[in-house]
C-alpha cells in the first residue's frame, strides 16, 4: 500500500494537484476493497506477480503487408505530386517511377521494374534495396517534402491553425504498410492504477483525491 500512496503522490505533484494524505488513504482503502475479489482470483495464476500486482507476459503482434493501405496513401502521395510537380510531364514520370516502387505489394520489388524507376524518376537503385527507400528516395527527388498546407492543432478547447508538412506522415504509413513486421510486447493485467491523470474535488476541510481514470482489469500492451 504504501508503494500505491508513493505513485499517487507522485502522479498529483506532476499535475500540479493539492492533496491531502487522508484523502489518498480513504480512496486507496476503498480500492482496495472493491478488488479484493479480482486479486483472489488473479493470485491463481502461475505467473502472477505480486510485487506488480498483475500478469505479466509477453506477446507477439505480426504485421502482414496491408494492400488496402499502400493503396490508399499511394494515391495521396500522388495527389501530393500534382502539387510538387512542375508540370504535367514531370507528374507523369513520378506517377510511373512511384507506381513502379508500389505495383508488386512486397518489401523489395522486381528486380525488372528497377529500370523503369530510374528512367523515369531519375534516382539510383539497386537490387534488394528496401522498397520504402526508393520511395523516400523519389519523393525527395520530386519535392514532395516541400509541399506544406494548414492544418488544426490544438485541445478540443483551444484549437489553432498551424503550418504542417504532409509527406513524413503519408511516407511513413506507406513505409508501413510495404514492412511486415514481427514485434514482441510487454502485456500487463493489472489492477493497479497506471500513469492516470488525476480528478480532484475540494471541499471546506481538505483537498482529496476522488478519481482516477483507471485503466484496471484490461490488457495493456506496453511496447
Amino acid at each position: 500500500m504504501d508503494e500505491l500512496k508513493q505513485q499517487f503522490y507522485e502522479v498529483m505533484h506532476k499535475y500540479q494537484k493539492p492533496f491531502s494524505e487522508e484523502g489518498v488513504t480513504a480512496n486507496l482503502t476503498q480500492w482496495s476493497e472493491q478488488k479484493q475479489g479480482l486479486l483472489q482470483l488473479l493470485r491463481r495464476h502461475p505467473i502472477w506477480n505480486e510485487k506488480e500486482l498483475a500478469i505479466v507476459f509477453r506477446v507477439e503482434e505480426r504485421r502482414e503487408i496491408d494492400r488496402i493501405t499502400v493503396d490508399e496513401t499511394r494515391a495521396a502521395i500522388l495527389e501530393l505530386g500534382r502539387r510538387a510537380c512542375t508540370d504535367d510531364t514531370v507528374y507523369e514520370n513520378f506517377e510511373t517511377a512511384l507506381r513502379a516502387a508500389t505495383a508488386d505489394y512486397a518489401r523489395i520489388p522486381n528486380e525488372y521494374r528497377l529500370d523503369t524507376i530510374r528512367q523515369y524518376g531519375g534516382i539510383k537503385c539497386a537490387p534488394g534495396q528496401k522498397a520504402s527507400r526508393i520511395i523516400n528516395r523519389l519523393c525527395l527527388k520530386f519535392h514532395l517534402d516541400q509541399i506544406e498546407e494548414e492544418a488544426e492543432a490544438g485541445e478540443p478547447d483551444n484549437r489553432y491553425m498551424r503550418t504542417v508538412k504532409p509527406y513524413n506522415a503519408l511516407f511513413a504509413r506507406l513505409a508501413d504498410a510495404l514492412n511486415p513486421a514481427h514485434i514482441e510486447k510487454t502485456a500487463v493485467l493489472s489492477i493497479v492504477l497506471r500513469q492516470s491523470r488525476p480528478v480532484v474535488r475540494r471541499n471546506l476541510q481538505r483537498c482529496e483525491l476522488v478519481e482516477v481514470k483507471q485503466e484496471t482489469d484490461k490488457i495493456s500492451l506496453q511496447s
